[in-house]
This record gives structure tokens, C-alpha cells and sequence, in this order.
């Protein structure tokens, strides 16, 4: 069986993070990560550090909530909310072969 992992590198702007991990980690290491629950929806711009100066609109789950191994293997839940769970929906789509662009609704210039 492969394992999937997603590291996330948190960086903290005006944005407000609610999530239920620690707060004052900059990262959260998820071995093979499943979204368990989503509820709400959010309009979202993105952008991805593969496709420089590129920016869409989406459409994501306002709420998500994730089941992952940590880095010693241990079963771990992680909520995200908000921006949060963009991430999470843009990292998890990263390990299924998808991109945000696959999920624009409009394209947007450069910010």
C-alpha cells in the first residue's frame, strides 16, 4: 500500500485560522489524509505556488474535518475552518492528481 502525506506550512497573515491543533505550530505533517465530514460553502480566490501569477475563483466547503496518521503514526482528527479548509481541499485535491484549476469557476487576474 503507498502512503500519501501532506505537509502544510502555515503562514500566518490578516487571515483568521481556526483549526484544533496548536495554533503556534507553523507546520502539520498528515500522513494519508481522508476528508471525514464537510459542511457549508465558501467563494474563495486561489492561487498555487505551481502556477505563478494565477488566480481562480472556487467554490469550498466553509467547515472540513480530517483523519490522518501524524509523523509517528498515530491517528489523528484535524478540523479546519474557513480558510483552513481551503487548504486542506487544495492539498488533499494535490494528492488525488487534481489542481485548483480544476475546480475554478472564474478566472481571475494577477493580484
Amino acid at each position: 500500500m503507498s502512503s500519501r502525506l501532506l505537509q502544510l506550512c502555515i503562514l500566518y497573515r490578516k487571515e483568521k485560522i481556526v483549526v484544533k491543533f496548536n495554533p503556534n505550530d507553523t507546520r502539520l505533517k498528515l500522513v494519508n489524509p481522508q476528508m471525514i465530514s464537510q459542511s457549508g460553502v465558501q467563494e474563495c480566490v486561489e492561487g498555487c505556488l505551481s502556477f505563478p501569477n494565477r488566480f481562480v475563483k472556487t467554490i469550498r466547503p466553509q467547515k472540513v474535518t480530517i483523519q490522518a496518521l501524524n509523523e509517528y503514526g498515530e491517528e489523528m482528527i484535524v478540523d479546519g475552518e474557513d480558510e483552513m479548509a481551503k487548504c486542506f481541499c487544495h492539498e488533499l485535491e494535490h494528492l488525488d492528481g487534481m489542481i485548483f484549476l480544476d475546480k475554478a469557476i472564474e478566472e481571475l487576474s494577477a493580484l
